[in-house]
């Protein structure tokens, strides 16, 4: 929790901005999620919302996408929508939390790999506004 007090303007009373969200906790044993061999995997929502999913965010930003493999033809990994045909994901991207279960894990062309991305709030990860 925290609580902010902004600068009060002359005649203007002054006023206090609360925010009681808090981030979503992540388990430091995250579960490893499995693919088969060419194939693709949607990727759970859960696998976002923390322990708390009254905590979940509103938002991911991908911040790192590692296919483990070398990929000639390179084929995404990660994609978003609807199996192979899923529009690629970059690294940057703000992904919004009624998209996050369309996340999709594409092993054709990697031997696996791992991504991470970081819980961003409604603001997208700016600051908030009283």
């Amino acid at each position: 929790m925290s609580a902010a007090t902004p600068s009060r303007e002359p005649g203007r009373p002054s006023s206090t901005c609360t925010n009681r969200r808090s981030p979503p906790a992540y388990p430091s044993d995250q579960p490893v999620q499995r693919v088969a061999w060419e194939g693709t995997l949607a990727l759970p929502d859960t696998l976002f919302s923390g322990t708390s999913p009254e905590h979940a965010p509103a938002f991911i930003r991908i911040s790192n996408i590692q296919p483990d493999g070398d990929d000639p033809a390179g084929t995404p990994p990660l994609l978003l929508g609807a199996g192979v045909d899923g529009e690629p994901v970059t690294e940057g991207q703000i992904i919004p939390a009624a998209r996050f279960a369309q996340l999709i894990w594409n092993a054709a062309g990697n031997r696996g790999g791992s991504f991470l991305f970081t819980p961003l709030d409604a603001n997208q990860g700016g600051n908030s506004r009283c």
